[in-house]
């Protein structure tokens, strides 16, 4: 629980798009009936390091091709998730020796990168696409589904059944853009501090900014505590005291609340507001994680958040 403190897959298959065309002179539209115009890529799907099979059922069992690891297959569409653990693809082309079109692939035997295949999270934050619910539709303060949801729960973060079964690594990797486009990518002055505190102190901003989050939350995977009214925090990061960028507290009753529940980017927003502020009073990583925490548990609190940067770290990053 972070006292004070303000929550594959962020990793979709990506297509090129078209050029924008420029301003065209009156001579030079006839090159525009020429002009080639490039087609989108293939979505891809990559296989992870050790081999596995290409299914007929999303079930042990029922092979139809072996896989061979870092292997990369070419699609005829993004990947669909389904029941279990698996994911299912149709190929634009075939696998050396495979005669299938189609089939299912064990979700933890897919590479990193390509987990996000599918399932749309941290595009936008909820400011700027109000029904953005890619961490969740579901508000455990009141007890609700958000209504105007631009998505099913199943279609968000805590509610994909393939993203739990993830190991940490991989749920890292599949978050680190998310966290990157609030920390590294942004220019406000919250995000500008903790950067220069970390750097400092020889520290990854992103990587202690995640090592909170797997303590709240084991990156996305719990979801929020409430009863009577209150809430151990709210999403990704545990939100419990919302200040705006102008410094304003919000009530319980506030609107905003809404994208801190339901959004990844403006959840981690509020988040990095605290906990920037806390690094005026703070020395190391332990003692930022003990003051971002507060309560009489900050000691163990700020234990784990250091255990958690360690591992990280031991992810690749």
């Amino acid at each position: 629980m972070a006292i004070g403190a303000f929550a594959v897959l962020g990793l979709a298959v990506l297509t090129a798009a078209p050029g924008r065309a420029g301003l065209f002179e009156s001579q030079d539209l006839p090159a525009l009936a020429t002009a080639a115009v490039p087609e989108p890529e293939k979505p891809v799907l990559k296989i992870g390091d050790r081999p596995t099979l290409l299914k007929d059922e999303p079930q042990p069992g029922h092979s139809v091709c072996d896989l061979h690891p870092r292997m990369s297959l070419e699609l005829a569409k993004a990947p669909d998730f389904v029941h279990g653990s698996y994911v299912f693809i149709k190929l634009a082309v075939r696998p050396p020796g495979c005669a299938a079109k189609e089939g299912y692939v064990y979700v933890p035997h897919v590479a990193p990168e390509s987990l996000g295949a599918g399932v749309r999270i941290c595009e936008k934050f909820w400011e700027e696409a109000p029904g953005t619910a890619d961490y969740t539709t579901w508000d455990s303060f009141h007890g609700r589904a958000e209504r105007y949801a631009d998505r099913s729960e199943g279609e968000t973060l805590l509610g994909n059944p393939n993203y739990r079964v993830l190991d940490r690594c991989s749920r890292a990797v599949a978050l680190r853009p998310c966290f990157d486009k609030v920390v590294n990518q942004s220019s406000l002055p919250e995000a500008l501090q903790l950067r220069r505190w970390a750097l400092d102190r020889g520290l990854d901003a992103v990587r202690l900014f995640m090592a909170i989050a797997v303590q709240e939350t084991d990156l996305g995977t719990l979801r929020d505590t409430c009863a009577y009214g209150t809430c151990n925090g709210i999403g990704m990061v545990q939100v419990i005291t919302a200040i705006t960028p102008d410094g304003s507290r919000l009530d319980a009753g506030d609107s905003r609340w809404r994208g801190i529940t339901h959004n990844v980017l403006t959840n981690l927003g509020y988040g990095l507001r605290v906990l920037a502020t806390d690094t005026s009073a703070s020395s190391d990583l332990w003692t930022l994680a003990y003051h971002y925490n507060g309560s009489q548990t900050a000691r163990s609190y700020a234990d784990a958040v250091l255990g958690h940067y360690a591992r990280l770290g031991r992810c690749g990053f």
